[in-house]
């Protein structure tokens, strides 16, 4: 979209406008998508800061940096009042694998991407542990 285009390609000093929106109205959790990378890691580095700004949880289990640590936090735990017994529910984010196919290799310099799957078995178990009543996975798959 020109908005996109805009903030993307010309004005890069501004605070992303939907990451504030998505604060605005009540967002706590975002995950990452394949077009997220359309851009490159310089691009979507501002918007993630962005959206921590705006008390955004950046989600992504399977997307890992070269030394093997978590390019954005895997998961996180929300705990909720219900009924005066507190609930806490464990969401894991995960990225389609597929990113490489669809990308230049430049945008994701330094990334590789894990399979969805084989990545929840792994994190699944952690939120569990961690205490979570309620595990949501927030996906997007392609």
């Amino acid at each position: 979209t020109p908005l996109v285009t805009y903030y993307n390609l010309i004005d890069q000093s501004s605070e992303y406008p939907m990451m504030k929106v998505m604060g605005k109205i009540g967002y706590d959790t975002w995950t990452l998508g394949n077009h997220e990378f359309n851009y490159g890691l310089p691009t979507l580095n501002r918007i993630i800061k962005d959206a921590k700004a705006n008390n955004i949880n950046v989600l992504s289990a399977n997307i890992y940096k070269d030394d093997n640590t978590n390019f954005v936090e895997p998961y996180y735990i929300k705990s909720f009042d219900v009924n005066g017994k507190t609930i806490k529910v464990g969401v894991i984010g995960m990225t389609t694998k597929t990113v490489p196919s669809w990308e230049d290799a430049a945008h994701y310099k330094g990334l590789k991407f894990n399979d969805l799957v084989d990545e929840a078995k792994k994190w699944v178990p952690k939120l569990r542990k961690e205490g979570a009543d309620i595990v949501i996975v927030a996906a997007h798959s392609g």
